[in-house]
């Protein structure tokens, strides 16, 4: 095996190690899998919404968008505030570049000829 080699796989070794002691590989993975809650992610990307907002912008009944904003609650991807009588969801500030960054690299723009 080349120097090379063994030091690219030992770089891509620490990386996964990484991501995995941080736990933000399988909580994404979580979220992305389902394309609602995909989908929800990139509304999030722009602003917080309130749960009706989200249900209207991603074409689904409220029940259901309520319990895909549970999943990424329990998966630490988004967060709540309650603003009067309406809680408005968002992005975890830890998780917000993280996501916008996968999102970028899902996009099909990233894909493009011509794209680095």
């Amino acid at each position: 095996m080349t120097a090379d080699r063994t030091r690219n796989i030992s770089t891509a070794r620490r990386r996964i190690r990484h991501a995995e002691a941080q736990g933000g590989s399988e909580r994404l993975r979580t979220a992305i899998c389902e394309p609602v809650r995909l989908r929800i992610l990139q509304a999030l990307c722009a602003r917080d919404f309130s749960v009706g907002e989200l249900a209207e912008s991603i074409g689904r009944k409220v029940p259901a968008t309520s319990q895909h904003l549970r999943v990424l609650r329990e998966n630490d991807l988004v967060d709540r505030q309650r603003v009067g009588t309406v809680v408005r969801y968002h992005l975890r500030p830890a998780m917000a570049q993280r996501i916008g960054a996968m999102l970028e690299a899902l996009s099909p723009a990233a894909g493009a000829p011509g794209r680095p």
